[in-house]
Formats: structure tokens, sequence, C-alpha cells
């Protein structure tokens, strides 16, 4: 897809955004969430960015402000998604997919179908696009409902902290899946308390208004990534400039260190998803992955 074919984002303009009682919880936000783009909101809890993830999605209106969008309708995985009783993923797919048509890049209903079963092979979900929602596990549950937003692919898709529940492994694919949700044209939003592996790019949040700068520009934001075993990991992950052995090596791309259970490698932003895809690929078990702090060097 060219820069030609790429889909407009969402604008804000002068957001306010204010709760019973009156305290403002958005305070005169101005924001452009791109298209292509995987688009990281963290904060603290308090700091709005639950608000925000509903404003941009359509669930909540502001009390002051724009919000343009490229569609009239977007999906919203909430915090805490519901288990819907006699509800499947299947069928979640399949009834959120009429309600947002015209809204999506997933096709027809075949299409995405076939997407659905793909992230949940993709998040390890022990649990078929059938399963009754009702009986998942949290963690499960919380797969199958992002397999349904890879499945439906609505232009604007807004995900409030997604990560909630999964194990490593499964939040490192879900990064994958969101990621590809991006390369179709897709504007994705994530909010969390941390930016997440799988992020073009991160705003800080505080207080119902974004923190700038950035302290941490995305272009130059190292992540330490644990994979496991230690021996296979230095083999696939060599080719990619990952120097094998410990010590910090030649910089940002370094293997830090490789005990029994486990190695640690530093990985520049612009490399992790090369990094984390080559170890998926190559059956590497992905144990961790978080950004590095000034306590870590």
């Amino acid at each position: 897809m060219g820069p030609e074919d790429r889909l407009d984002g969402v604008e804000l303009r002068g957001l306010v955004r204010r709760v019973p009682g009156g305290r403002t919880v958005l305070d005169r936000l101005d924001l452009d969430l791109p298209a292509g783009a995987v688009t990281a909101v963290v904060g603290r809890n308090g700091s709005g960015k639950s608000t925000l993830a509903r404003v941009v999605a359509g669930v909540d209106r502001p009390d002051a402000g724009t919000v343009r969008r490229p569609v009239p309708r977007a999906f919203l995985l909430a915090e805490r998604a519901p288990a819907l009783p006699r509800c499947s993923a299947a069928v979640l797919t399949d009834a959120l997919g009429r309600a947002l048509r015209g809204s999506t890049v997933a096709g027809d209903g075949a299409s995405a179908r076939h997407r659905l079963h793909e992230a949940l092979a993709a998040l390890g979900s022990t649990h078929g696009p059938d399963a009754a929602l009702t009986r998942l596990s949290k963690g499960t549950l919380q797969k199958a409902h992002l397999a349904v937003a890879y499945a439906l692919a609505a232009r604007v898709t807004v995900l409030d902290e997604p990560e909630t529940g999964l194990d490593p492994a499964a939040a490192t694919a879900a990064g994958e899946l969101l990621l590809a949700l991006a390369d179709s044209g897709c504007t994705v939003v994530v909010t969390g308390h941390r930016p997440p592996g799988a992020a073009h790019r991160s705003l800080l949040l505080e207080q119902g208004r974004p923190v700038q700068p950035d302290p941490v520009r995305d272009h130059e934001r190292v992540y330490l990534v644990d994979v496991a075993p230690p021996g296979r990991a230095a083999a696939v992950l060599g080719h990619l400039g990952l120097a094998p052995g410990p010590g910090p090596g030649p910089g940002p791309g370094a293997m830090l260190a490789a005990g029994q259970e486990q190695a640690r490698v530093r990985v520049p932003a612009a490399a992790l998803r090369q990094t984390l895809r080559a170890a998926l690929d190559a059956g590497l078990d992905v144990t961790r992955v978080v950004p590095e702090t000034e306590a870590d060097r």
C-alpha cells in the first residue's frame, strides 16, 4: 500500500471531557493519530487514558472540541470487556462486522472468519472461535477479544490496556497482530502504563494533557528482550547483529547475558519487530519485552 492509498487518521482538536461532578479529565487536547501506525497512549491511573480511548472510538462525546475520523464507526476493546452470554468469538465477529460495515479493511465475512482463526492460533489460544466466551478464563477471554479485533480490522481500532491478563508470549503475538493492522492502513491506538514493544510512536498523558517533549523519543528507545533457550537464541539472533555471549557488546543490539534459563538482548526500537518475528518464527520463547530505563544500564 503506497502513501497515496493510506487512510486518513483521527484528528482531535481542543478536546475537553469532564466526568460527573465537573472534574476535567481531558483538557484541551490537540492530537493527530495517524493511519498506518500503532500509537501508544501511556500514563498512570487517572491520567485520562481510558477516557481518551472512549472518545477516540466515539463511545463518549467530548464536552468541547472536535473529533474527526475517516469512518463513522470504530472498534473499541475496553479494559474489562465482558464475556457476553450465548456468544463466541465467531458470533461476535459476525455481529460486529455487520455493525462496522464500511468501516473496516477486512473484506467480507469469510475473510474476517479466516482472520479470526489466524489470530487465535497466533495468540496460542487453546479454544476455537466457537467456544462460549462465558466459559473462558480471563487470559483466554482477552485472547478471544484481541482475535476479534484483528479479524474485523476496523479502520479505527482502539484497545484499552489490551495486554491485561496475557502471558509474555501472547502479549508479543498481540503486538504483531496490531502491527499487521497498522500495515493494512488502520489507525491503531493502544493504552497502557508503559509503551508496548509493538508501537510506532508513544504519547505520555498526565492529568489529561500530553507531556511534551516525550522523555524518550521513539526512534531512540531501546528494549530489553528475554528469550529462551539461550543457546539457540544466540544462533537465531546472531544474523541480526545481536552479539552472542555475555557483556554489553557494541551498544544497542547486543546480548547482555546468557544464563542457564534465558538470554537477555538489547534491541533498538527500529529492529524490535524484526527481532521478535525472527525469534517467534524459530520457535524461541519470548518471555519479556520492556523498555530499557537508566536503572538497567
